[in-house]
Parts: structure tokens; C-alpha cells; sequence
């Protein structure tokens, strides 16, 4: 679900809500490379029980955010 926030918090927090129990095993796919893992977005998706993120990857702390939760974490990336 798009929410077009420009808080990714706020965005996670209505696409949770809208998903439901339906959020179990579900993919996260995010056009923002994860500034921060900890206390934050990916935190907060692993919390809901979030199985796979998709992302384009960038950040200096890529590392944090897959041992933030121990989970699959697709880098997408189209170059041009």
C-alpha cells in the first residue's frame, strides 16, 4: 500500500493499520534507502512480523538494517 506520506513512520503506521493481520509474512517494498534501523522504520517492521524488505538500498548503515531484525532484505537497484 502507498500512503504518500512524507513521514515514512506515519506511512508504516496507515499501511499497518490498513493490512491488518494480513501484515504476517507480508513484503515491504520502499523507494527510500532506511536512514536508521533501530527505533525506526525497520524496527518497527519487524515488529509486525514483516518477512521480506525490498529497498534500493544507499545507506551507509544497509548493515544495521538487516541485523536490526534478522531478515531478507532485497537491495533494488536500476541503474541508468
Amino acid at each position: 500500500m502507498g500512503n504518500g506520506q512524507p513521514n515514512r513512520l506515519e506511512s508504516l503506521r496507515i499501511s499497518m493499520r490498513k493490512a491488518g493481520d494480513e501484515i504476517k509474512g507480508a513484503s515491504l517494498a520502499s523507494d527510500a534507502f532506511f536512514l536508521i534501523a533501530w527505533n525506526d522504520t525497520v524496527e518497527k517492521v519487524c515488529e509486525a512480523s514483516i518477512g521480506v524488505v525490498a529497498e534500493h538500498g544507499g545507506s551507509i548503515r544497509n548493515k544495521d538494517t538487516i541485523e536490526c531484525c534478522n531478515i531478507t532484505q532485497q537491495i533494488i537497484s536500476i541503474l541508468q
